[in-house]
């Protein structure tokens, strides 16, 4: 039914820390633990990441910035385990093709992009 995958969690959740209230998640701080070690810490609304939040991956990777109903969107910075780094536009939690933001490369090449 459309009403249950409405409902359906985005991702796997080993651990959360927060409120809750008659069984569900009140909106605010929050820290969710998923399964391969990866650890958000931040802002939550209906059990996912809305507003601002951080996110270490267990990869290596960090993203600090705004979240919409639990996928990376808005001003954030992205720093990856390879010594890249991205900080501007994110949309649908991707890097934002047509935003404002600067790319470094590992090697110190830096890309600024202006909308």
């Amino acid at each position: 039914m459309i009403s249950n995958m409405a409902k359906a969690p985005l991702y796997q959740i080993t651990a959360t820390e927060g409120q809750w209230c008659r069984g569900e998640p009140v909106d605010g701080e929050w820290t969710i633990t998923f399964p391969d070690g990866s650890k958000f810490i931040g802002e939550c609304v209906g059990g996912r990441p809305h507003g601002h939040g951080l996110c270490k991956y267990a990869g290596g990777d960090l993203y600090d910035g705004m979240w919409v109903n639990g996928k990376r969107h808005g001003a954030g910075s992205g720093f990856f385990a390879n010594g890249e780094s991205f900080v501007g536009q994110w949309e649908n939690n991707h890097v934002a093709l047509n935003g404002q933001g600067k790319l470094t490369l590992a090697d110190g090449t830096v890309h600024v992009y202006a909308k």
